[in-house]
């Protein structure tokens, strides 16, 4: 478990901190959690983990044994908030948060979490550095011959899942003499020296009074008494950099050797230290990425705000956005939709600020200590309107390097939209800011609907890839499923059950008609799904190799002029086009989604019975008209004509598959996570809001409200100032005068109350 590698020891609380203003800590550990946490000893309270040291008139909080930079004199309830988040981290385990708006949330999980990374890094280092140590003492008594092995593993098909994998180190190209009188052994180690650089460790010796190093794993006095070989050298440099270079293999081999007897020149503190590293190798081959998502683009700017003004911490951050939002190609933002239209001109390589994204990444203002160090949307949006560099293209490549990155949660929530960011949450950190958003956004991310327009524009497409000759029998298949569908959704005979002014909707399963009936009528059958798996990957396989040879011709026609005849190049540009044209971006993305969706509703799917499957139809818009009622001046709203009295032809008909349960798609985001934090001011009841996510949280802090009920107050305003109802229902909600009325009442308090409020406008009797 991870415990061994952080130091948790926790000092006696200082006079000054009040155990009972902090809140409430309701720790939920059960023993089979994880086999290093003690649930028969409570965790310490907020004031119990932490301690201050002043420096210069600077205050560092530790906490949890972490050393916390805090900008301001924190308040209890931020405390509260750091020692609970920090020691989630510690133990790798999932954590809930509930702190009332206002409170200074984000400041507090902002240098919580910072502060930890740059704990772990440290650590981390120090691991690493001790590790080598102990590998290059072995090679100074016992041969290294055994990395031979290793190489021959990591180039042998057959250890295709050799642990920790790596390609084998290249030789350099560096020009030998024939008198020259470098040896073999002496250039693979130069060669290879940039793998492993040497590191000082800091804990072979005995470390400073009062400071704590590793205590529970690495920490060792060495004992006078034990009797060390003398150093043989019996290990060449090449040996000894690649031991270092496959360093988990080589503390597996050097284990598996002292169970039979103990290595010559190792101590049995070196050879624990060994085995503690080997059990905790997934922790500590990898320093965390946070994920920080919110649930707008605004908040997100709102918390790099924060971090730029008020905390210490530097480190490489990014911010993911989409294309609409970042895109400065003029004509693909006057297009209907921006994201088709960038993807179809970065295809065929005709987008000059994408082709030029890379300028932005290696820009000053971006680099450590620029003016941009911690930048947002807005501002590489300017930076690339200046250098006319794509600024989408280059958010992505620096979220791919960096150790923070910003996110609206739907780019964690939805498999698609994660993938297609590149975002990796395995082993990473996921925080989760206004939560109690999650469980509705974790339902539509699991969800899909299907328009009959969206299924004719595939099955066009297919039929265009088979008359080529191009993938037939694959593209056959995909066609004959889309147009499948999409007869079916125009078909007359539905049995609608939910009647509504502007659509009508029938759902499966049903009590004549199981879901199993239906997928097997609407050709979504286990058998024919797999068939269809096959052609996607087939499909998808050549769409690539079609993308890396436009690539490919693409980089020679930059560096290379060749004249030919006008009528032999025209007749080469309309080969290449047949050559190059393959299914668009947007249909191969809704083919994996729905892929996605019915691999939950495959038999063995554990969400198999979290889905419903509906057949929505929907009428269209009619234009705007103006109208006027109760001799009142009435905004204009758009009509619509009833669904039911339109044909299908008329109708946007809609296939809806459902997802009831949230857990379907956080589930699989807990299962890879090193660490889950959900924080919001209303995330009450825990307990239920958990067994909704499907995710076990080891522990919850729920904090009390910061407002008094001496400084609150709750109002009716019945009428406005034309002494007209103020009823907000659906007649009145366009009228002037209610409009008028509700601004007046709004901007009378607020005369009266300047530090706040918050309004409802109900429909209904309260």
């Amino acid at each position: 478990a991870p415990d061994a590698l952080i130091d948790t020891t926790l000092s006696e609380p200082k006079p000054d901190v009040k155990p009972e203003t902090t809140p409430e800590i309701k720790p939920d550990v059960k023993p089979d959690v994880k086999p290093d946490v003690k649930p028969e000893s409570a965790p310490p309270t907020a004031a119990q983990s932490i301690r201050v040291v002043e420096d210069f008139g600077h205050k560092t909080y530790f906490i949890s044994g972490v050393p916390v930079h805090f900008p301001f004199q924190p308040y209890p309830s931020q405390l509260g908030m750091m020692s609970h988040m920090l020691r989630a981290l510690n133990s790798a385990q999932n954590t809930m948060i509930e702190s009332p708006t206002g409170s200074g949330k984000s400041l507090a999980l902002l240098c919580a979490v910072l502060a930890w990374r740059q704990s772990f890094e440290a650590k981390h280092r120090l691991i690493l550095a001790n590790v080598q140590q102990t590998i290059r003492k072995y090679a100074e008594h016992n041969s290294m011959a055994f990395v031979g092995q290793l190489l021959t593993a990591s180039l042998d098909d057959d250890y295709a899942d050799f642990p920790f994998r790596r390609e084998a180190p290249k030789p350099a190209d560096t020009p030998m003499s024939a008198d020259s009188d470098i040896t073999l052994d002496e250039l693979m180690a130069e060669d290879l020296s940039h793998v492993m650089p040497d590191i000082e460790p800091a804990v072979k010796t005995d470390p400073a009074p009062n400071i704590t190093v590793c205590a529970t794993a690495f920490s060792h006095v060495p004992n006078p008494d034990a009797e060390v070989a003398p150093a043989t050298n019996l290990s060449s440099p090449s040996q000894l950099t690649m031991a270092l270079f496959y360093m988990p293999e080589t503390v597996q081999f050097i284990l598996d050797q002292a169970k039979t007897s103990p290595p010559q020149g190792l101590s049995a503190a070196e050879i624990d230290e060994l085995r503690d590293y080997s059990q905790n190798a997934a922790h500590v081959k990898t320093i965390p990425r946070i994920y920080f998502g919110t649930r707008t683009h605004k908040q997100v700017s709102q918390l790099v705000d924060e971090l730029r003004r008020k905390t210490p911490y530097r480190l490489r951050s990014a911010v993911l956005g989409s294309r609409t939002q970042t895109c400065i190609n003029r004509k693909v933002k006057k297009s209907g939709s921006v994201d088709e239209e960038c993807r179809k001109l970065v295809d065929d390589s005709l987008c000059a600020p994408h082709r030029a994204y890379r300028k932005l990444l290696a820009h000053q203002k971006l680099q450590r200590e620029g003016d941009l160090e911690i930048w947002d949307l807005e501002d590489i949006e300017s930076l690339g309107k200046e250098t006319h560099a794509c600024p989408y293209f280059a958010a992505r490549e620096l979220a791919s390097s960096a150790n923070l990155v910003f996110c609206p949660y739907n780019y964690i929530l939805d498999p698609g939209v994660r993938a297609s960011a590149g975002v990796e949450l395995e082993g990473n950190v996921v925080i989760l800011d206004e939560a109690h958003n999650v469980e509705n956004a974790a339902r539509d991310s699991g969800s899909l609907e299907l328009t009959d327009e969206q299924l004719n524009v595939i099955a066009i497409e297919c039929r265009m890839m088979v008359d080529r000759g191009t993938l037939a029998n694959e593209h056959q298949a995909v066609e004959t499923l889309t147009t499948t569908l999409f007869n079916w959704l125009r078909g007359s005979d539905h049995p609608y059950e939910y009647l509504e002014f502007d659509s009508q909707t029938a759902v499966w399963p049903r009590s004549e008609e199981s879901l199993d009936a239906l997928l097997e009528r609407i050709m979504l059958s286990p058998r024919f799904v797999s068939r269809l798996r096959s052609a996607y990957s087939v499909i998808e396989g050549y769409i690539k190799d079609v993308r890396s040879r436009k690539e490919r011709l693409r980089r020679e026609e930059d560096y290379q002029v060749v004249w030919k005849p006008n009528e032999e190049e025209e007749e080469e540009e309309e080969e290449e086009e047949e050559d190059t044209r393959h299914l668009s971006a947007g249909s191969m993305r809704l083919l994996e989604q729905l892929l996605r969706v019915l691999g939950h509703l495959a038999p063995d799917s554990p969400f198999r019975q979290d889905y419903r499957v509906a057949c929505i139809r929907k009428s269209k818009f009619q234009p705007a008209q103006a109208d006027e009622a109760a001799g009142a001046k009435r905004r204009p709203r758009k009509r619509r004509k009833i669904a039911s009295d339109l044909p299908a032809s008329e109708c946007v008909n809609v296939l809806a598959f459902w997802a009831l349960n949230p857990g379907v798609v956080f589930s699989e985001i807990a299962a890879q996570a090193r660490t889950i934090v959900l924080t919001s001011g209303t995330l009450s009841p825990l307990d239920s809001y958990a067994s909704e996510l499907q995710v076990k949280f080891s522990s919850t802090l729920e904090a009390s409200h910061v407002i008094s009920s001496q400084r609150f107050r709750a109002l009716t305003v019945e009428c406005g100032s034309s002494g007209e109802l103020l009823e907000g229902k659906y007649k009145n909600v366009d009228l002037l005068t209610f409009q008028d009325d509700v601004g007046h009442a709004i901007a009378d308090i607020v005369a009266r109350s300047p530090d706040g409020m918050l309004v409802f406008v109900p429909s209904y009797s309260l």
